[in-house]
């Protein structure tokens, strides 16, 4: 037998599309934590770091401005994510390691 699919509501929509948000929040800032981890670790060069960190900090800006009204830190307080290089890199300063302390490709 097939099932039956119903359509959703807007309210049920509109929630299903903001956990969906959330959780790419929640990656990307799990993803954060583990590049900037590797980064000192000298696990990856600095050209890739360069490049996935500001890609990584482009995902997190426009799924930030998707989120609004929500608090990043309080996020990942409510989920205990204990994320500090992540925080730091998100949430305060914004750019790569390599173009803070113009250091590596730097460019």
């Amino acid at each position: 037998p097939e099932a039956m699919v119903r359509e959703l509501t807007p309210e049920e929509q509109h929630r299903r599309e903001r956990l969906d948000t959330e959780a790419d929040l929640f990656s990307i800032i799990f993803t954060v934590e583990a590049l900037e981890k590797a980064y000192v670790r000298d696990s990856i060069s600095a050209e890739d770091y360069t490049e996935q960190s500001r890609r990584l900090i482009g995902q997190f800006k426009t799924v930030e401005h998707m989120l609004q009204g929500l608090s990043v830190r309080e996020f990942m307080q409510a989920y205990d994510m204990t994320c500090p290089a992540a925080q730091h890199r998100l949430l305060e300063i914004g750019v790569p390691a390599t173009v803070e302390f113009q250091g590596g490709d730097g460019s």
